[in-house]
């Protein structure tokens, strides 16, 4: 059985652009999302797609994803939302707009305070390792803006999966209060 879910599962894997990082020469150096897809491959799945973020989505909107499953950097009980790499609120929007539910894996460590600063952005380079390019956008005054987190209204969340079982928003156990 397992091995027939490995063989058939379509699994479709993001990029997670925003983490990306490139040398001088260009080449790739860091992507979560290849990390994802070789993890996801050497467990057995077959049908792994990786994918540009920006085409999630018209994959859920032409049916190709009947969920969605991501992690979180915190699930802010008091205030109702949970923090994530900024990104996953266009995940978010297409799900909800299409019916999709979303999943969310978390330890009970996750499950605090997010503590969201819309300025806080990621300092590496994630656009590209070109000198010459980035030089020409310096030289025109292009500056590059990539903020850290979404965070995530908890209302957009089907279901957390944790090691203590999984529940709906709306039925979070006082343990992790």
């Amino acid at each position: 059985e397992d091995e027939e879910i490995k063989r058939n599962t379509k699994i479709y894997i993001c990029e997670c652009r925003s983490k990306n990082q490139y040398n001088y020469k260009n080449e790739l150096i860091y992507c979560d999302g290849w990390r994802y897809v070789k993890r996801i491959r050497e467990i057995g799945f077959e049908k792994v797609y990786f994918t540009p973020d920006i085409i999630v989505g018209n994959l859920i909107s032409r049916k190709k994803v009947n969920k969605i499953i991501f992690g979180a950097n915190t699930v802010d009980i008091k205030n109702d939302r949970v923090g994530h790499t900024a990104g996953h609120m266009t995940f978010i929007d297409s799900a909800t707009k299409h019916k999709v539910p979303v999943y969310i894996m978390a330890d009970k460590s996750k499950f605090g305070t997010f503590d969201e600063n819309p300025e806080d952005e990621r300092t590496i380079n994630w656009f590209t390792g070109d000198r010459k390019l980035l030089s020409e956008f310096n030289k025109k005054g292009v500056i590059f803006f990539n903020p850290r987190s979404d965070a995530i209204p908890i209302e957009s969340i089907f279901t957390f999966i944790t090691e203590y079982g999984s529940f709906p928003p709306s039925q979070i156990p006082p343990i992790f209060k």
